[in-house]
């Protein structure tokens, strides 16, 4: 299950949320695949297009 929200952000914002996409996708590879209380959700930001963010939150 997924959400995807696109809101518009500033290009400082922008820049910021692009490292926290990477570090992000780093902490999803790291997940375990048996499901813990922790570790449930996980938030991962995706940037497409300047001064676009997309959000995509993902329940396990």
């Amino acid at each position: 299950m997924y959400h995807i929200s696109v809101k518009k952000i500033k290009e400082k914002e922008h820049e910021n949320n692009f490292i926290k996409a990477k570090i992000n996708a780093k902490k999803l590879k790291k997940f375990p695949k048996k499901k813990s209380k922790r570790q449930k959700s996980a938030v991962l930001l995706v940037n497409i297009i300047s001064g676009y963010n997309i959000v995509i939150e993902i329940h396990f």
